[in-house]
């Protein structure tokens, strides 16, 4: 490991040391790299005292806070680059420059944010209840000192006092770096440790390893532990210069530079040698004059420059021995000023993208902000040439437009740059909105604007395409419409070529209009400068003057009000422009001798494009108007293909149309002005001659066009008869699903409006083109769902009852064009038929494509379980398993097995909320499950219960001794077979009793009680949760009782005689040892008394020289003696009988 080289000063002088001081003039680096900075790192330092003056930037109880930008108060260099900003957050970093240190408690040194960072100690801290951060400015130029310090706890603890204090201070002219630390830097093991060093980039840093405080610039150490002693100090400082410095480095703009905005400002690395400041040069001649002495900084900021000129600067280092030597001139050009030849075409085909292009998921207003919106940085995925200058990367707008200028800050939001005025292309100086390259440039909205990231996501794509040298970006956006203009949409491409510079705006379906609403808006078509000035130069601007042309010029043209041309394209060819030559105004159809052909369509209009025209222009054609003022008439003929014919005339914003139908010989057949401005006129004639000419005239109802540019769209088609379900006695009934399977909806174009239905709590809907489906409930709860195609608003009414006596359970219109619909109903009755009614919100039928659906949900799983989740000893028996009902379910089917998860059905489809297992397996465990049912499925996810039966046999300890047996404390011998069970004392019987008279023996229990005094005997169910008199029998042992009733709740309980007189029913037992007490031995016939009987029992047997498991054998050595003999005398001289209740 490369170790820095690191001083340390341990020890210090107790009494006054008086040094001689040579004063000699020292340069302090201003360019150096970390791995040339000095470690030094002593004891027995002090805080300085910021008590009074400081400025508090972070609080006490702060967790993972940073505080905003604060000033430095002076120039601080730290690795060659100059600061006069930080900031801090309570995680113990520090930050130099202009950008906010992120509140991140992760230490680690190398990574990527937060650089350049001092970390005194970096972990997770808080400030607790008593911490701050806070700093001061102390001393005079050019000696001044910024102090820095926080109050935290370590470790951390939120709630806790903030016991350690720790300082940074950075030092004017010197650039040092010293961190000091106080008392309660105590050890730290919370987490994987602490970092403590200096970082200007992931691969430039001193890092500490606190348990040795040595300092690497190769090895980072991010998880030191160990405590840190008070009066510690950590000194970076950089080297100091011993001669001239060498010349800077790593110019921009570079050498050779062009395309280089009018505002740049100059940066560069300083070189070796440690220079103290830099002289720049800077002018339009070779060797340019001195613009700056001696500053400090490495950056430079001209004033603006001039267009496609060449510049020259030259940065010369210096310091107190001099002036670098042979620094290099550089030179650059600016950019030239826009200059583009310009073509149009038409007829071309429009490829979307929308289905390969990549989504956009980066947007800095937020990615649920489908209006007013500016993405993060795109790759154009090649160099694109733009004024000279070469960019990779580009940002778009839901506003119809990208820039070039991907370090704009600006979100495209409010009063910002690149905001929803297109009148900002054009705006130059400080509110310059610079690098525009604008198809559609209008306050645009994503489809039906519903507020999310998968809007934005649908509406804008990007793809290159293409091989190296002759790559393609095609930008789209899809479907947009003008802001609170739902239902027209538009469609529109811009592309980048690589080497040509070549820029294309393609248009697909542009609808400005649809006849739904009277609605103005404009737009701006064009490209601007990378910098744009203000007032505007010639040349920072190109726009389009009029639409559908290539009508481009310098003048800022914000106002186009006609939408382009479906299927057209503006091409941008770096070059010099062919003046536009505008044609004579000419309106070829402002009579019926010129009226244009119009095809009659089998089907009504859905896409607009090639519809539209104007009356702009038009003077009147001297027929008398059947209906307002025709001074604008344009004219139009068709051949009938139908008798029945329906012609409609859409008009666009502040255009009120009118429509007249003329015979050959110019008889008027009908006419229509129903309407008001921006809406449809719709004229049906029932009476028309196949293959016979008629003529049709249109024109503004009032005087003029209109005010705006007179266009409207007119389609003619054969008029169909309305849809099948365009009544709600004919209905189309739907099938109800689990999950939506929506079928195409019934084209409204040529619906009529139902008449004597309730009215939409949907204020300002207009019913005009309803259609009808039904379906019939089959859960009491069900969903309908409704998705609007491009163009079309869904209204959706529900009712209940039946035609001509309907009730109104729910009517909505909650989203826009393209938007979903949902009426979720609630409490309805199986098997009743609900009508649902669906139509476009406002007049007219829009485009009239919508999908539908009616789904029902599974019902959700149960809960409220009994026996809950892991009962155990359930009886053999059987147990009841219950639940909670559920909403929406019909019925349960309940499984039940040994197998995990249970398969097996133990009841189907019941409407009980219980079952009973029926006689089940002891010792085993049982899994179930509840899956409710309804009409449209079953519950998915139910959880896995388990149960356990009782063991085959339940435990019940007990604890005595027999008083022939015993040894010792909890020691009997072995009288059963000494040589095989030595740890067996004999064969005992466990008799649970009637705890009420008559007392009789309910359960018994043979088992063997070993030599520490304990036999467990084992009973089956239902012997739990009962009270019973314990009895322990003994072949020479009088019974003994327990002295009242125990409870036998639990298994394994133990009951123990023999460490109380009183456990035994009438103190029936013998004192052993102190605490020990054991049943009495001798009865050896069982006749609950020692007697006689006993007596000669014994007597016989020892007369016998009997040995061997014998009950007359009261010690239990085999041996029937004179022991045994004594010992029963004395029994009966004591009158032991047995006892119990």
């Amino acid at each position: 490991m490369r170790q820095l080289r690191t001083i340390a000063i341990e020890k210090y002088f107790k009494g006054i040391c008086l040094i001689p001081i040579l004063l000699i003039s020292i340069v302090y680096s201003s360019s150096a790299q970390l791995s040339t900075y000095t470690h030094v790192t002593s004891l027995s330092n002090v805080l300085d005292d910021i008590s009074v003056g400081n400025t508090q930037v972070i609080s006490s109880a702060s967790d993972d806070v940073n505080a905003v930008v604060q000033n430095i108060g002076f120039v601080f260099n730290f690795a060659g680059s100059t600061y006069t900003q930080f900031s801090v957050n309570s995680n113990g970093l520090m930050r130099l420059g202009s950008t906010i240190v992120s509140t991140s408690g992760v230490n680690q040194l190398t990574s990527g944010t937060d650089s350049p960072k001092l970390a005194p100690y970096w972990d997770d801290l808080a400030t607790g209840v008593d911490g701050y951060v806070r700093y001061k400015l102390t001393g005079t130029a050019p000696n001044r000192k910024l102090v820095v310090e926080w109050k935290v706890t370590i470790p951390k603890n939120v709630n806790g006092t903030a016991a350690a204090r720790m300082q940074v201070w950075l030092t004017e002219t010197t650039n040092v770096i010293e961190y000091v630390y106080s008392s309660g830097f105590s050890s730290n093991f919370t987490g994987g440790g602490y970092s403590i060093g200096i970082v200007n980039s992931s691969t430039e840093f001193i890092s500490i390893t606190a348990s040795s405080n040595v300092a690497s610039t190769t090895v980072e150490t991010n998880n030191n532990t160990q405590a840190i002693t008070s009066g510690r100090k950590h000194r970076f400082s950089p080297p100091v210069a011993t001669g001239i410095p060498n010349c800077a480095s790593n110019f921009s703009p570079a050498g050779g530079a062009t395309g280089v905005q009018l505002n740049p400002t100059f940066t560069w690395a300083a070189g070796s040698g440690v220079p103290s400041g830099y002289d720049v040069y800077f002018g339009n001649t070779s060797n340019p004059p001195l613009v700056s002495s001696n500053q400090v900084t490495t950056s430079f900021t001209p004033p603006t420059l001039s267009w496609n000129t060449v510049y020259y600067w030259k940065v010369v280092p210096r310091n107190s021995f001099g002036t670098a030597v042979a620094c290099i001139e550089n030179q650059f050009t600016t950019a030239p000023l826009l200059s583009y030849e310009v073509s149009r075409s038409t007829s071309v085909p429009f490829s979307s993208i929308a289905s390969t292009g990549n989504l956009i998921s980066d947007w800095k207003n937020g990615p649920n902000n489908s209006d007013d919106n500016l993405s993060e940085f795109v790759p154009i995925g090649f160099p694109f040439s733009y004024q000279n200058g070469s960019y990779t990367g580009f940002l778009i707008s839901t506003n119809g437009f990208i820039t070039l200028n991907t370090a704009s800050t600006s979100n495209g939001a409010n009063s910002n740059p690149y905001n929803y005025s297109n009148a900002s292309i054009s705006t130059g100086g400080l509110n310059a909105s610079p690098a525009i390259i604008a198809p559609f440039y209008e306050d645009l909205v994503c489809q039906g604007n519903p507020g999310n990231l998968a809007s934005l996501q649908s509406s804008m794509h990007y793809l290159t395409t293409g091989s190296v040298g002759s790559r393609v970006l095609t930008v789209e956006w899809t479907g947009m419409e003008t802001y609170n203009n739902a239902g027209p949409n538009l469609n529109f491409q811009v592309k980048l070529y690589e080497g040509t510079g070549v820029i294309e705006f393609v248009y697909g379906e542009m609808q400005g209009f649809n006849g739904t609403t009277n609605y103005l808006y404009t737009y701006s078509c064009g490209i601007n400068a990378i910098s744009v000035s203000s007032p505007l130069v010639a040349g920072e601007l190109i726009t389009q003057q009029s639409p559908d042309t290539r009508n481009f010029n310098g003048t800022p043209a914000n106002s186009l009000n006609s939408v382009p041309e479906c299927n057209s394209k503006i091409t941008l060819t770096p070059g010099t422009y062919t003046p536009y030559v505008s044609p004579p105004t000419v309106v070829s159809n402002n009579n019926s001798s010129g009226a244009i052909v119009l095809p009659v369509n089998p089907v009504p209009c859905t896409n607009l494009c090639g519809t539209y025209y104007s009356s702009a222009n038009a003077t009147s054609s001297g027929i008398t108007a059947c209906s307002g003022n025709s001074d604008d008439d344009v004219w139009f003929q068709f051949v009938a293909t139908n008798s029945s014919t329906t012609i409609k005339v859409s008009g666009s914003g502040s255009y009120d149309p009118v429509v007249e139908i003329f015979s050959s010989g110019m008889s008027s057949l009908g006419c229509s002005n129903t309407t008001i401005t921006g809406l449809t006129e719709t004229l049906n004639i029932t009476t028309l001659n196949i293959g016979q000419t008629y003529f049709i005239r249109v024109f503004h109802a009032d005087a003029g066009w209109g005010g705006g540019n007179g266009r409207f769209s007119i389609c003619i088609n054969a008029t169909p008869a309305p849809p099948a379900n365009d009544e709600c006695m004919d209905a189309i009934e739907l099938q109800v699903n689990l999950t939506c399977n929506p079928i195409t909806g019934t084209l409204t174009s040529y619906a009529t409006e139902s008449t004597g239905v309730p009215t939409c709590a949907a204020s300002g809907t207009v019913p005009d083109d309803d259609v009808w489906y039904l379906f019939t409930a089959v859960n009491i709860n069900e969903v309908i769902t409704v998705q609007s195609g491009a163009g079309f608003n869904a209204v959706v009414q529900a009712f209940s009852g039946d035609c001509g006596n309907f009730t109104s359970l729910a009517c909505v219109n909650n989203t826009s064009t393209g938007g979903t619909e949902t009426i979720t109903l609630n409490n309805l009755t199986i098997g009743e038929k609900i009508y649902i009614r669906i139509y476009h919100y406002a007049l007219g039928s829009g485009s009239g494509l919508f999908t539908i659906c009616v789904t029902s949900p599974a019902p959700s799983c149960a809960t409220g379980f009994s026996p809950p989740q892991a009962t155990s000893d359930v009886p053999a028996s059987g147990i009841t398993l219950s639940w909670s009902a559920v909403n929406y379910a019909h019925n349960y089917t309940v499984y039940l097995d040994t197998i995990n998860p249970p398969s097996v059905p133990l009841v189907t489809n019941t409407t009980d909320l219980s079952v009973h297992t029926g006689t089940i397996q002891r010792g085993v465990t049982y899994f179930w499950r509840v899956v409710p049912n309804n009409a449209t499925g079953s519950a998915t996810g139910c959880s896995n219960l388990a149960f356990a039966t009782e063991p085959l046999q339940h435990a019940l300890n007990v604890k005595f001794f027999i008083e022939g047996y015993y040894l010792e404390p909890d020691s009997m011998v072995n009288a059963m077979n000494p040589l095989i069970a030595d740890t067996i004392t004999d064969s005992v019987t466990i008799c649970l009793a009637k705890k009420t008279s008559p007392f009789n023996i309910l359960y018994s229990y043979k088992t063997v009680l070993n030599t520490h005094g304990i036999a467990t005997a084992y009973f089956s169910q239902p012997i739990l949760g009962q009270d019973y008199y314990l009895v322990v029998k003994h072949r020479n042992t009088v019974e003994t009782w327990s002295s009242q009733p125990f409870g036998f709740n639990d298994p394994d309980t133990l009951y123990n005689f023999s460490d109380s007189l009183g456990k035994a029913y009438g103190n029936n037992m013998v004192l052993m040892d102190s605490g020990y007490y054991a049943f009495h031995s001798g009865d050896i016939n069982q006749n609950g008394v020692v007697d006689s009987t006993d007596f000669n029992l014994v007597q016989t047997k020892v007369n016998q020289f009997s040995f061997g498991y014998l009950p007359e054998d009261l010690t239990g050595d085999w041996l029937i003696e004179t022991k045994d003999y004594s010992f029963i005398e004395n029994k009966i001289l004591q009158n032991v009988t047995r006892k119990k209740p």
